[in-house]
């Protein structure tokens, strides 16, 4: 800047008339940094804002469903905004956060975190049924 703020010697070290008028007049400034830097460290504890979720419709149901409305509690200030869809779109292309998948179908460069236990897949009908359609072989 070309003008000398600081008058130093070896036991101190003090803002010259300069220095003094700029501190003064950056003072408010500073304030308003801190205060948002403050606004900001709060934040950090207290999660919020919109999260975009992608969920197949057996996950909403079956993970997603019976957890939201602990999930809304414990974060009210999070809006989850949720599509159900069963393809298999890709979720940053999709401008989602977060996506639902069943571990069978999590891609290898995703991070992924459990939250639910394992769902065992199962094929049900009526016995008449199955005594007209006998269990199909794995070679034909």
């Amino acid at each position: 800047m070309g003008v000398r703020l600081l008058s130093r010697t070896t036991r101190s070290v003090a803002p010259t008339e300069a220095g003094q008028q700029l501190l003064a007049r950056l003072r408010p400034a500073l304030t308003d940094i801190q205060d948002a830097v403050d606004h900001l460290s709060g934040l950090r504890d207290r999660p919020g804002g919109r999260v975009r979720l992608l969920v197949p419709r057996l996950a909403g149901t079956t993970v997603l469903g019976p957890n939201l409305a602990k999930f809304a509690h414990a974060y009210p200030d999070v809006i989850l905004d949720i599509t159900a869809d069963d393809s298999r779109m890709d979720i940053v292309a999709g401008g989602f956060d977060a996506v639902i998948h069943f571990g069978e179908y999590i891609q290898k460069d995703m991070i992924a975190v459990r939250i639910s236990k394992d769902h065992r897949a199962a094929i049900v009908g009526a016995p008449a049924y199955f005594k007209l359609h006998p269990k199909p072989s794995l070679g034909n």
